[in-house]
């Protein structure tokens, strides 16, 4: 008899309270300890006012609310063509999305390339060896505050590897293969203690070694590498590479 009573009283109080839901549901109010009712924008932020539990919820956010942002490409590869007059760019596109490319020259104007482009690469070929371009790649109709950026030299690799050592009369040279260029400037200056000397230019060589005899035993040289690659007639010098030692 007593579970009799207890289950009617249970489903006596959960009738009272339908009617209740009922409404909380109709008319989009926050129920203290409840969920709320209405719509989330993108980065899970609620678009209404949740401070009072007795105040209605705005389902319709503000117009001018900023709920997403592209995600910039990602770049994972720029390369410079072996002659130094184009520049290749690729990237992991999304499907169904276009990009703009735009670049600038050293610290220039930013000049748009192309625009809404659907494949994942681009081919710069109006470019100049011996300059530094920064490219920059975002979904079309974006600023580029949005972009991916990648930034390439058109210039010969550093020179790797060079050591030096004493041999009779001099120092010799040698040093690492640079890749896709003409050949190698060498250039040298001694030390006079109590004066500034600059280096000179010795020679033009294809070679990875040099030698430099004649010199006054025990005093210092300083020499100095740079490849170079000649490009519409011009010389394109890379980094150079320096090194001291005494003559031997």
């Amino acid at each position: 008899m007593k579970k009799i009573v207890a289950s009617a009283l249970a489903f006596a109080l959960l009738w009272s309270l339908f009617p209740m839901a009922q409404n909380v549901a109709a008319s989009g109010t926050v129920a203290s300890g409840g969920a709320v009712s209405g719509s989330v924008i993108s980065g899970g932020a609620v678009s209404g006012d949740t401070s009072s539990p007795d105040k209605e919820f705005d389902v319709n956010p503000p117009t001018d609310c900023f709920c997403y942002t592209p995600p910039a490409p990602y770049i994972f590869q720029v390369k410079k063509a072996a002659s130094l007059k184009k520049v290749s760019l690729s990237w992991r596109k999304s499907d169904n999305t276009k990009y703009d490319v735009y670049r600038c020259k050293g610290k220039g104007k930013l000049v748009k390339l192309a625009t809404a482009i659907s494949k994942g690469s681009y081919v710069d070929k109006k470019v100049k060896a011996g300059n530094t371009y920064t490219y920059y790649v975002v979904v079309s109709g974006w600023s580029t505050n949005h972009a991916a950026v990648a930034t390439v030299t058109l210039k010969p690799g550093k020179i790797k590897g060079l050591k030096a050592k004493r041999i009779r009369g001099g120092v010799s040279l040698k040093w690492k293969k640079t890749k896709n260029v003409s050949g190698y400037q060498v250039q040298m200056k001694f030390f006079v203690k109590g004066f500034k000397t600059s280096y000179n230019h010795v020679k033009f060589t294809k070679k990875r070694n040099f030698k430099r005899k004649m010199l006054v035993k025990g005093r210092r040289f300083g020499f100095r590498i740079r490849a170079y690659k000649i490009v519409n007639g011009k010389r394109i010098y890379g980094k150079s590479k320096t090194i001291i030692r005494r003559a031997g």
